[in-house]
């Protein structure tokens, strides 16, 4: 096995526990008040309104996969999930859906994958490890590791996000993903290797979940070479989508896709599900800029696309005025600080984004900012 595939290995096991354990960031999903209310019911109103707009014979069976999810304890709250948390990306409606049509509204498979989800998040007690991990590891299992010395620390590596929100949302109020496969040579993947050894386990449609995202993947520059020392690293990021975020992407446009494309694009459409190929679109350079409007106002393109969006790979996400709007920072914060991050709900139906995970073995629990 060679040193790229390793370090995919390395990078998958880390990210079953420490990335599946909760939802991301949870500000992606806070375009408002109303559409995170709607994403955490449990009312048979919700799911309806959900699949507004579905056959009859749809929401008759997505009914019968929540019944049968209920009557198998998959829609109790875990054991391992605090008081006042929320249920996002656990087994709330919206989670439900993305199982549901993940199986093309099969209700024995549907289950069937949803039962496998359930098990593994309880067996590893995913929510706790979400709530102790380190913040420096959370960070390291999120990003892939260069073999560059960071300039204000010596002993820190430079981090490349992998990929990452950059704080701006589609056209539907979805987050947009960038993902530049260019970072990823042998010598950062190797650099990775190293790094995961050391860590110890007001939108257009505001009332329905953000459940989705739209990813930017920019393969430009990447040879050939560089692509087949990849394929392990490919193909387990298409299993790991398609086994534990089913229906997380809404369209995937791949940008500077390079003459010899055809080869590549013959063995992702061999990894990747059905569904998931329907929604990438190879973007010729003439196309990049219109195709990227249909779905993303220009103000949020970034500008090495033609958009008005200031982006640097790797940068922390720069919240859009929407959603900065309805956000109240409680001091000493005023942006998203590192680490990982989760909502509770108190008194009134109030959602608090709070700051989890560990410094130095001291949990965190900080208060970042009510939503309001």
């Amino acid at each position: 096995m060679s040193s790229s595939e390793t370090a995919v290995s390395h990078q998958i096991e880390i990210e079953k526990k420490a990335e599946a354990a909760a939802p991301p960031s949870p500000f992606p999903y806070a375009s408002s008040k109303k559409s995170i209310e709607s994403s955490t019911s449990t009312k048979s109103d919700a799911s309806a309104d959900h699949i507004k707009g579905r056959s009859t014979g749809e929401i008759s069976a997505f009914d019968s996969f929540k019944k049968l999810c209920d009557a198998n304890g998959l829609l109790k709250r875990s054991t391992d999930l605090g008081e006042h948390d929320v249920v996002d990306g656990i087994n709330d409606e919206a989670t439900l859906l993305r199982f549901f049509y993940a199986k093309q509204c099969d209700v024995s498979e549907a289950y069937r994958q949803f039962k496998e989800f359930s098990h593994a998040r309880d067996v590893n007690q995913l929510c706790s490890f979400f709530e102790t991990i380190d913040v420096h590891a959370y960070e390291e299992t999120k990003n892939i590791v260069s073999p560059l010395t960071h300039p204000k620390n010596a002993k820190a590596k430079q981090v490349i996000q992998y990929p990452h929100w950059i704080g701006r949302r589609d056209k539907k109020g979805q987050p947009i993903c960038m993902f530049d496969f260019g970072k990823l040579d042998s010598k950062t993947m190797a650099a990775f290797k190293e790094s995961s050894a050391k860590i110890e386990v007001t939108r257009k449609y505001p009332d329905e979940a953000v459940t989705k995202i739209l990813c930017i993947a920019d393969i430009s520059g990447v040879g050939l070479r560089q692509f087949w020392n990849l394929r392990g690293y490919i193909q387990d990021g298409c299993k790991l989508v398609a086994a534990i975020y089913p229906e997380i992407l809404d369209q995937v446009l791949v940008i500077g896709a390079p003459s010899y494309f055809p080869t590549v694009w013959n063995w992702v459409k061999n990894w990747a599900d059905a569904n998931t190929i329907k929604k990438i679109q190879i973007l010729h350079p003439s196309e990049i800029l219109p195709t990227m409007q249909k779905y993303i106002e220009t103000k949020d393109i970034a500008d090495k696309f033609g958009g008005d969006f200031e982006y640097e790979h790797g940068m922390q996400p720069k919240l859009d005025p929407e959603i900065s709007k309805i956000l109240k920072w409680l001091p000493p914060n005023a942006s998203l600080p590192m680490g990982p991050m989760k909502w509770i709900e108190q008194e009134k139906g109030k959602r608090t984004a709070v700051a989890v995970g560990s410094n130095e073995g001291m949990g965190r629990g900080d208060k970042v900012a009510d939503l309001h």
